[in-house]
């Protein structure tokens, strides 16, 4: 297969490594996520009281892959996949909402205009004068 091939072949970000136990227990592969989606969804996947285990790491430090695997009582891995991904969505709209809720509340924020320039580069800390004595001017 050449490179031209491999471009125009679909591009998915979830992939199963593997299943066992008739895919109670799975495997998968998130492509282009790391510990803000991990960890939000194993989470919310324990939440689910048909779920043994659920646990995530990051395949390498310098990609931006996840494992994830699934254990499950009963069924199949990749329900309990799916339920946690719709459950964070649906988490994900309730504070977005709320949030746009306290923004209304709130008001617009005016924020106050200084007549002073501020140079970026200067601290906030005036050096001190250095001293002069008469034993310096004595050379």
């Amino acid at each position: 297969m050449n490179l031209q091939e491999f471009d125009d072949q679909p591009k998915t970000r979830l992939k199963c490594l593997r299943t066992e136990d008739d895919g109670r227990c799975a495997t998968y592969e998130l492509i282009d996520e790391d510990h803000t989606l991990g960890n939000a969804l194993r989470h919310v996947i324990l939440k689910n009281s048909n779920v043994k285990f659920c646990g995530y790491a990051l395949s390498h430090p310098n990609e931006r892959k996840i494992n994830i695997q699934i254990q499950v009582y009963s069924g199949e891995a990749i329900d309990a996949l799916e339920k946690g991904l719709r459950d964070l969505k649906t988490l994900n709209s309730i504070v977005k909402k709320k949030i746009l809720e306290q923004k209304e509340a709130f008001g617009p924020v005016e924020l106050e205009d200084s007549d002073e320039d501020i140079d970026p580069n200067q601290s906030d800390e005036t050096p001190a004068e250095p001293t002069v004595t008469d034993a310096d001017m004595q050379d």
